[in-house]
């Protein structure tokens, strides 16, 4: 019997909504506290040992096949723009509708 597939991915800000400046797209896709945007394998690579769900997620899987599709997150600040949400949410959604059948999404 073969594994399911469950993708994975996530996409995180704390907004502040007292903050006049925006969180753009730009913000995501740079390191600070968080990893950079992250697409495809490189989510397992780098969440895989981190202290946080994806990556306690990835390390207790034994029973699934995770497909990863994106990882997104940028420090708190204003609220995110309307470019940087679509972009993200539509990689999101692009990533998950090329994985193929999937069982479940995480």
């Amino acid at each position: 019997m073969s594994k399911k597939r469950i993708a994975i991915g996530g996409f995180q800000h704390e907004t502040n909504t007292f903050c006049p400046f925006p969180t753009s797209l730009a913000d995501f896709e740079k390191a600070d506290s968080w990893p950079a945007l992250t697409k495809g394998n490189a989510v397992i690579d780098i969440f895989k040992t981190l202290n946080i769900p994806i990556g306690g997620f990835i390390k207790a899987n034994t029973d699934w096949q995770l497909i990863p599709v994106l990882w997104a997150a940028a420090e708190p600040a204003g609220k995110v723009d309307h470019h940087a949400f679509n972009a993200i949410v539509n990689l999101i959604c692009r990533g998950i509708e090329d994985a193929g059948p999937i069982d479940g999404v995480y």
